[in-house]
């Protein structure tokens, strides 16, 4: 992505990382298998499902949920742990504490049904079905590999050590440009579901476009260029109100898909906020941003100037 934002001074980077808070976050599994050696046939193994994965759907729901739907959504990924708006950390907490709650529920229903499943398994493969009634495969150990853990750290360098803060704030810098990047997956994917080959689309398509502003919003105060690209976001999401069903005039679903293809490319997007910073009005910028040929890979893109 081109760096057409300028760096961040490092007193302004202080600033700016007491209102971003790191999230770590940890969800495990027991595998549901075990790796056993085959007879007469050194360092030769296959693997037995001692419990079938569809029982355990429910740890990927919540680990979706609060991964996909949320951290990445809503964050961004910051080495092996995420970083959030400190705005974000009540709405945070309270999510993974409910979905903690659903987490060990289903850890609960999953030790009602493993005796169950025990049983059968050893019917289905008596040649190993004392594997299953060693000690590390009862349901008590198994549910100790089970775990659903965060926790939340503040971003503040140390001012003695000249390393750590030209470290820290070579990384801070480079945040404004995660953002876009990960806006512009967002987009990309909602080009392709909806907006590269729908003629008309419904007011449900706005939903996802609310979620990109929300992202954008809560990371606002790092750089004036996102204030400038939630009023571009804005102005193509405008319109009266509409029910489910209805098609979007012509004119809006045209703002849209100017805003969705401009987002999809990080570098066109800080152009497009640039000049909104600049002083163009929204809409004119969405209005005149012409790209030819809608859907190829070789499109020319031309922002407009009048």
């Amino acid at each position: 992505m081109a760096n057409s934002t300028k760096k961040i001074q490092t007193s302004q980077i202080n600033q700016t990382s007491e209102k971003l808070v790191g999230v770590s976050f940890e969800i495990g599994r027991w595998t549901g298998q075990v790796r056993v050696e085959e007879t007469n046939r050194k360092n030769h193994f296959k693997v037995l499902e001692l419990y079938p994965l569809n029982g355990l759907k429910f740890f990927y729901k919540v680990r979706y949920r609060a991964v996909d739907n949320w951290l990445d959504t809503y964050g961004i990924r910051y080495m092996s742990t995420w970083i959030i708006p400190e705005s974000l950390v009540d709405s945070t907490h309270n999510l993974f504490n409910d979905l903690k709650e659903e987490f060990f529920e289903g850890v609960s229903k999953f030790s009602e049904d493993y005796e169950m499943r025990k049983i059968i398994w050893q019917k289905k493969e008596p040649f190993w079905a004392h594997l299953i009634n060693e000690p590390r495969y009862n349901v008590e150990n198994l549910i100790k590999k089970f775990y659903f853990e965060w926790y939340f750290y503040q971003l503040i360098p140390t001012k003695t050590n000249s390393v750590i803060q030209k470290t820290f704030s070579d990384k801070m810098d480079k945040i404004d440009g995660a953002i876009y990047e990960d806006v512009a997956k967002m987009a990309h994917k909602l080009w392709e579901k909806t907006f590269s080959w729908r003629e008309s689309v419904t007011p449900r398509v706005i939903g996802p476009i609310k979620v990109i502003k929300d992202k954008i919003q809560g990371f606002s105060f790092i750089n004036p260029t996102f204030d400038a690209t939630v009023l571009l976001i804005s102005r193509a999401i405008q319109g009266p109100p509409m029910k489910a069903k209805d098609l979007i005039p012509e004119k809006q679903h045209m703002l849209m898909k100017n805003l969705i293809y401009l987002l999809k490319s990080s570098e066109l997007a800080l152009k497009g906020s640039q000049r909104v910073l600049d002083g163009a009005d929204p809409y004119e910028v969405l209005s005149n941003f012409v790209p030819q040929h809608f859907g190829k890979e070789e499109t020319t893109l031309i922002l407009g100037t009048h």
